[in-house]
C-alpha cells in the first residue's frame, strides 16, 4: 500500500505543477493581450504630455489674444461711444434752436395776427359803410328831414298830427327843431291851438324851448 501511493502522489504533484505552469501561463498571455490592447488605445489615445503641450499651446494662445483684444475692444467701444456723442446736440445747442423756433413762431404769428387784424378792420369799414347806406342818417345828409313826436318816435302818418299838436324836426347832424302843427294834414287852414304849456319853475329858459318855432 506504500509503494502504491508513492506513484499517486508524484503523479497528483506533477497534475497540480501542470495545472499552475498553465494558470500562470494563460495568465501572462491574458497580461500580454491587455497591454498589447492598452497600447493600442493609447497609441490612438496620443501622448498625453504631447496633449497637455497642445492645450497648454492653445491656452497660452487664447491668453494672448485676449490680452491684445481687450484694448481693441475698449477702443472700438470708445469710438462708438464717441460717434454716439457726436450724434447728440448739446443741451445749450438745443435750447437755442428752440429759442430760434420759437421767434420763427413769434414772427408768423405776428403777421397772421396782424393780417387778421386788417383783414377785420376792413370788413368792419365794408359793413359800416353798408350800414351808413342803410341808416337815415345818410339821408338826412342829402336835404332830407325826420318829424318826430314830443316823445321822439319817428311819425310816418300825418293823420297822427292835429292842429295844435307839438312835434319835432330833425335835420342833419342830429339837430332838432319843435315845430306846433298850424294846419290840417289836407292843406285846409285851421285855428292854431297850442296845448297850455306847462308851468315851470323860475330860472333861465331851456335850450328846447328856444330853439321850438312853427312849422310852415
Amino acid at each position: 500500500a506504500a509503494e502504491m501511493a508513492v506513484p499517486v502522489r508524484a503523479e497528483l504533484a506533477a497534475t497540480v505543477l501542470d495545472l499552475e505552469r498553465r494558470s500562470v501561463a494563460g495568465m501572462a498571455r491574458l497580461v500580454a493581450e491587455r497591454r498589447v490592447r492598452v497600447e493600442g488605445l493609447g497609441r490612438g489615445l496620443g501622448d498625453p504630455a504631447r496633449l497637455l503641450e497642445g492645450a497648454m499651446q492653445r491656452l497660452d494662445d487664447r491668453a494672448e489674444r485676449l490680452v491684445r483684444a481687450l484694448p481693441l475692444l475698449v477702443e472700438r467701444r470708445r469710438g462708438q461711444l464717441a460717434e454716439a456723442a457726436a450724434r447728440l446736440r448739446h443741451p445749450g445747442q438745443q435750447l437755442a434752436d428752440a429759442a430760434r423756433q420759437l421767434g420763427q413762431y413769434g414772427e408768423r404769428l405776428m403777421v397772421a395776427a396782424g393780417r387778421a387784424i386788417a383783414e377785420s378792420a376792413s370788413r368792419f369799414q365794408s359793413l359800416s359803410k353798408l350800414l351808413d347806406s342803410y341808416s337815415y342818417q345818410d339821408v338826412l345828409k342829402r336835404g332830407y328831414a325826420v318829424i318826430r313826436d314830443a316823445a321822439g318816435a319817428p311819425l310816418t302818418d300825418p293823420a297822427l298830427l292835429s292842429v295844435g299838436t307839438e312835434f319835432q324836426v330833425e335835420f342833419r347832424d342830429a339837430a332838432r327843431v319843435g315845430a306846433v302843427v298850424t294846419k290840417e294834414a289836407d292843406g285846409a287852414p285851421a285855428h292854431r291851438k297850442r296845448r297850455a304849456a306847462p308851468k315851470r319853475a323860475k330860472g333861465p329858459p331851456s335850450k328846447t324851448a328856444s330853439k321850438q318855432g312853427d312849422l310852415f
